[in-house]
């Protein structure tokens, strides 16, 4: 059965719907938020020496919480209560393209909780944006990448305005046409296998989805106020809405939010042809701003992102042009975590 064309955030009518549908009706109720003054103590701040794997072959420097504080590459508003991580648009540095270098100062933070399951709320009122920037908010499981999975809730590089959700893991887990028909975002792939064949899609691709909205993600967004992203992960299947500022449903702000009243999602990745449970679990929330790595830095994405005539790399740019950074920080209202609450027994 063939859906007329999805919409987000808007239901789909029962009608319209398979008898294999997606929906799962979950409660939820409040556990954890983080927001205001306190937001970064429920936070470790990831420091690399040298760029490797773990850090996507970033060129930036990921610095210490007292370092980052220091230099007021992190703070709270108390204003607005809102939480900024900065890139460093200061330093003007040497290059010579070696990573031993100084390289620009970023941040990279943790969450000290890890979660397996839940309900998770993300208000953001601004994205990191310009050329050779690559944020993401993720979340990340524990042990050898990427055996417990990992998550790509916001993720895009350069001047993109289209958020980019993906999810990476072993073998023997893929997207179903079934809930790709009720999602509005465009399959892109659908292996999340991050050894994927190379004949099928791009190495370490996941199984990708990218809204379709210009405000999704970027300038767009920044220029909006941002959004409300949401994440539901249950063992029936990881769901992920986007709402942009002033769209969200009224019961998101609420500490019992109802996401089956939400429409449709971004993306859907079920467990018709993926074990949620064995592929994801025991999940930290990860927050960074790479710059350049092995995608915002490969040399045909900066050839083509509409940066490359601004130098010859990536990296030759992040060292000689520190106030394109301005706006690459993170505006983080807050975040909320829910847990389904038990149902009713007898």
């Amino acid at each position: 059965m063939k859906l007329s064309k999805v919409f987000c955030n808007v239901i789909i009518p029962t009608t319209q719907l398979s008898s294999l549908s997606t929906a799962f009706d979950k409660s939820y109720s409040l556990i954890q938020e983080y927001s205001g003054e306190g937001f970064f103590n429920n936070f470790d701040f990831v420091h690399y020496e040298l760029p490797d794997h773990d850090s996507t072959w970033s060129w930036g420097n990921y610095v210490p919480r007292t370092e980052a504080q220091s230099k007021e590459l992190v703070y709270t508003s108390p204003k607005s209560a809102s939480a900024f991580m900065h890139v460093d648009s200061h330093m003007r540095l040497e290059f010579n393209g070696h990573y031993r270098l100084p390289r620009r100062d970023t941040i990279r933070i943790e969450s000290k909780n890890s979660y397996t399951h839940g309900l998770f709320v993300f208000d953001i009122a601004h994205i990191p944006t310009g050329c050779a920037t690559w944020p993401a908010l993720w979340l990340l499981g524990s042990g050898k990448w990427p055996h417990k999975g990992e998550i790509d809730v916001i993720e895009g590089v350069h001047l993109s305005d289209n958020n980019g959700i993906a999810m990476h893991t072993t073998k023997d887990c893929r997207s179903h046409p079934l809930g790709d028909m009720e999602m509005c975002g465009t399959r892109m792939s659908s292996n999340c296998d991050s050894e994927a064949p190379k004949w099928e899609q791009h190495l370490n691709q996941g199984c990708s989805v990218e809204d379709p909205r210009d405000n999704s993600f970027g300038a767009g967004f920044n220029a909006n106020g941002g959004g409300h992203y949401a994440m539901q992960w249950a063992s029936e299947g990881i769901k992920i809405w986007f709402f942009p500022r002033g769209t969200e449903p009224e019961d998101i702000h609420s500490e019992r939010p109802r996401p089956e009243g939400w429409g449709a999602p971004v993306s859907i990745l079920t467990n018709r042809r993926c074990n949620i449970d064995t592929h994801f679990d025991n999940m930290r929330i990860v927050v960074n701003t790479a710059l350049c790595g092995d995608w915002a830095g490969n040399e045909d994405v900066w050839a083509n992102s509409g940066c490359g005539k601004l130098a010859d790399s990536c990296e030759e740019f992040v060292a000689r042009n520190p106030q394109a950074f301005k706006e690459a920080y993170w505006e983080i209202r807050g975040m909320r975590i829910f847990q389904e609450l038990e149902k009713s027994r007898g």
